[in-house]
């Protein structure tokens, strides 16, 4: 079966969340040791999404130290990893770069607040970028009707709100 996936035109990455926050979740100890494991499978790329990029490790394995260094340390020259979290500014995204902690960078609120976000960077217009909602300006993005409302509503896995107070 394995034959069947090795074609150069099919990508097969894995995307996984490195540590729970509860007692009784997944630990470092855990993600490191899937990640070890999965390094040795035929797959182009791992994806490590998380709320905060530079976020260290709470519990188990490596505690203290990033957890994407962690993983990086395992996947280089391996496998690409990908790393998102929180990454809203251009500074931020040259930051979580330099690290060299992932081969590539993802970003979600970014996008989401900056529909031409790459071209932004690109460009040099980091000045430009927007990092909160405007609730009042909803033709500034490409927001589905849906997206919107929950956007509205203030959850802390979408873009914050201009003019709110988050703890994100």
């Amino acid at each position: 079966m394995r034959e069947k996936f090795n074609c150069p035109k099919f990508i097969i990455g894995y995307r996984l969340s490195p540590e729970e926050p509860y007692e009784d979740g997944i630990t470092m100890t855990e993600t490191l040791k899937l990640i070890r494991a999965l390094v040795q499978k035929n797959i182009q790329y791992i994806h490590i999404s998380q709320k905060d990029y530079f976020k260290k490790a709470r519990r188990g394995e490596g505690k203290g130290i990033e957890r994407l260094k962690l993983i990086h340390d395992i996947t280089k020259n391996k496998v690409a990893l990908i790393g998102v979290g929180g990454l809203k500014s251009e500074k931020n995204i040259y930051d979580a770069l330099n690290t060299g902690f992932s081969e590539f960078i993802a970003v979600g609120m970014a996008s989401i607040l900056n529909p031409d976000f790459a071209i932004l960077l690109k460009e040099g217009k980091g000045d430009k970028i927007n990092l909160e909602l405007d609730p009042n300006r909803p033709e500034l993005y490409k927001i589905p009707k849906h997206l919107w409302e929950m956007c509205l509503e203030g959850q802390d896995w979408l873009p914050p709100i201009k003019g709110k107070n988050y703890n994100i």
